[in-house]
């Protein structure tokens, strides 16, 4: 028998990190933990107005100045957000998008899982998900207030409701019949994640204040901002980004039309950016083997794919922008052709092997290098070429705005034939797929199927011999 370390189970902690939701449960009976601090120091917010002297009127004109990162600099810009505060607080005027933001927020998430050293193998005893241990309190603002600084909760809150609202436009005016929740927004919450480990020569607990991410929760209809920490800052905080507010919403929007109908195959990721190893990069399966099948890891990349794209075409070129953007650039950039380290984003023979094959433990370290069974790598590709396909026959950002969402509507109608494929069978069908919805939304004839195949196969390269059977 293997003697396990301190090291090992703190690799094992990393996997862990991020399950999709199970049980609940008690601990198992373990008795005695050893406990272990890991992840990183959080940097807090300050409350810029701790009162308000006077109150927005209805229907006035309300603009700030907040710093939002653009073009690879901070950039003090001036933001209208009209119909985003009501009563001085930061929530939306008809209850859509937003219903709540809230700051000081305390949260609870703790895993017990029991590693079998001989088998190398982990299994899941309870996952609590995320509990809401203390509500915060409302976000507002005030009228006799113009610049909120950096370091406020006001400005994190009004940058992440400026982006959010900015994809819900967007995607209301594209699909008027959407009917899309509103959702509670958390920004910084106090995020405790406790990992129990149950291992033949001692019970192991990791407690970690969750730090440097963004992510949607659909069980509790939410989004959270995550606050930076003192050892792995960028080079702003993900709520000066506006890429990655909308980017959260996209999960939203993807949740409404396609993950109500897959409850219990969507896993849960609880970081949707990996800006360093371990601590921002929180999504890994806790199984030896992963699950090759359409219900966790393919649709889990799509679902990826799909928000990145709602970004994308929600915002302008500008506010887009992921340039000088640490482990962002190029990856998460759809019009980029290749990661950070110049590997191409096509499913290349490497890739559709590595994503059908076995899950394998080892943690991310580099994030420059696309790591293929990795939901976040993985829809980085979909949405590079889902781009491509579709501005072969589409000009502007609106009309493949309204084609994404109307591919959703056909992935809910082929879910049953898609469900029980591999990961790269699956792929190469969603693609064909999302193609078909362009081709119908630009009223292209479809007489050509041929060469329409043609247009996918070249992403797929060598050893490919699959036809299509969609277009």
């Amino acid at each position: 028998m293997k003697k396990t370390t301190l090291v090992s189970l703190l690799i094992l902690n990393t996997i862990l990190t991020g399950c999709g939701k199970g049980s609940t449960g008690g601990g198992a009976g373990a008795s005695k933990w050893k406990k272990t601090q890991v992840g990183g120091t959080p940097i807090l917010l300050e409350k810029q107005d701790q009162s308000c002297i006077a109150t927005f009127s209805t229907g006035e004109e309300i603009t700030f100045y907040l710093n939002q990162f653009l073009d690879a600099s901070s950039q003090l810009t001036e933001i209208s957000f009209t119909n985003q505060v009501r009563n001085n607080y930061v929530e939306s005027i008809k209850k859509a998008p937003i219903t709540a933001m809230k700051y000081e927020t305390t949260v609870n998430y703790e895993i017990v899982a029991e590693y079998d050293e001989d088998d190398d193998t982990v299994k899941l005893i309870s996952d609590s998900g995320l509990v809401v241990k203390e509500e915060g309190a409302g976000l507002n603002v005030c009228p006799s207030t113009s610049i909120y600084r950096e370091n406020s909760y006001e400005a994190a809150g009004l940058n992440i409701s400026h982006s959010i609202t900015k994809a819900y436009d967007a995607v209301s005016e594209a699909m008027p019949s959407i009917n899309l929740p509103a959702i509670k927004v958390y920004v910084a919450p106090s995020i405790s994640y406790i990992k129990k480990i149950i291992n033949e020569d001692g019970n192991y607990q990791f407690d970690q204040t969750m730090t440097d991410n963004a992510f949607y929760y659909s069980e509790l209809n939410m989004i959270s901002f995550l606050p930076e920490s003192e050892e792995h800052k960028m080079e702003a905080p993900l709520w000066e980004i506006p890429m990655v507010g909308a980017h959260e919403y996209g999960h939203h929007v993807f949740h409404t039309l396609i993950g109500q109908n897959i409850k219990g195959q969507l896993k849960t990721s609880l970081g949707c950016f990996k800006n360093h190893h371990g601590i921002g990069h929180v999504q890994h399966n806790f199984m030896d083997t992963r699950d090759t099948s359409a219900k966790g890891f393919t649709l889990g990349a799509i679902n990826e794919g799909f928000a990145d794209l709602i970004a994308f075409y929600s915002l302008e070129s500008k506010e887009g922008s992921l340039a000088g953007v640490s482990c962002m650039d190029k990856n998460r950039v759809v019009t980029s052709s290749s990661f950070a380290d110049g590997t191409t984003k096509d499913f290349s023979w490497s890739a559709r092997y590595d994503m059908d094959k076995s899950y394998e433990s080892e943690a991310d370290s580099d994030c420059k290098t696309p790591n293929y069974q990795e939901i976040h790598d993985v829809g980085a590709i979909f949405a590079h070429i889902a781009d491509k396909l579709m501005s072969k026959v589409l000009d502007s950002k609106a009309d493949k705005l309204k084609s994404l969402l109307k591919y959703a509507k056909l992935h809910n109608s082929n879910l049953e034939d898609l469900s029980e494929l591999k990961p790269s069978s699956y792929m190469y069908k969603t693609l064909q797929l999302l193609y078909k919805a362009a081709l119908n939304e630009s009223g292209v004839s479809q007489t050509s199927s041929e060469k329409y195949c043609q247009d996918i196969n070249e992403h797929f390269s060598s050893y490919w011999s699959k036809k299509c059977e969609l277009l």
